[in-house]
């Protein structure tokens, strides 16, 4: 319903998808601190599920980011939540699946983005490995963190942060019918290097 660009927030109804979303914000350079990767995601579901994804170690679940909201309750009333209204409303809302009520607003923090994600795979051999190098790079200045394990000893953590720069790092789309799975991308990938590093476009990285 609305991007505003100088305060950093979306009003949106609660049946819009991640895609849908994405699409809108992006087009004002901001984004929300949580993406779900699956484009059919709804809003109302991420914050009534309790969604989260690689960017949640550093910002929390999707929900974290909500200012405020307008609620249908049990009684039929429509109601206005947010930390300074109906506090206990808006605070106990998230994650209980519609129960309290029904959300018909939101409106949700946002954050600038950029036109890449600079993403980089290093490849583990044990789990122990493997969260320990999640561990510490969750310490750096980074913007995403994410894993695969296939198998005890076979697995990938890979670590992202926003990019505006266009260098010879190699570029890769998921969004054509032709591209790879990512997940098959990422094993292919662990199988030849140790470490790797390239350029994904942002809406290919949230989709």
């Amino acid at each position: 319903l609305e991007v505003n660009v100088a305060e950093k927030y979306v009003l949106v109804e609660p049946n819009v998808t991640m895609k849908a979303l994405i699409q809108a914000t992006l087009k004002h350079g901001l984004i929300p601190p949580v993406v779900m990767e699956l484009r059919s995601i709804t809003v109302g579901g991420a914050i009534q599920g309790g969604a989260g994804e690689s960017s949640s170690f550093k910002y929390g679940p999707f929900h974290e980011h909500s200012l405020a909201y307008e609620v249908l309750l049990g009684d039929g009333s429509v109601v206005n939540v947010s930390p300074e209204e109906n506090r206990d409303i808006f605070t106990g809302l998230p994650c209980t699946y519609g129960t309290i009520g029904v959300i018909t607003l939101a409106k949700i923090r946002l954050i600038p983005a950029k036109p890449f994600v600079h993403l980089t795979y290093h490849r583990v051999a044990s789990f122990d490995e493997c969260l320990a190098y999640m561990k510490e790079k969750m310490e750096m200045a980074i913007d995403f963190v994410d894993a695969i394990m296939w198998e005890k000893g076979n697995g990938v953590v890979m670590t992202g942060t926003f990019s505006d720069r266009v260098s010879d790092l190699p570029q890769t789309s998921f969004l054509r019918p032709w591209d790879e799975w990512f997940y098959i991308h990422a094993g292919r990938i662990t199988k030849r290097y140790t470490h790797y590093e390239e350029l994904i476009p942002l809406t290919d990285y949230c989709f």
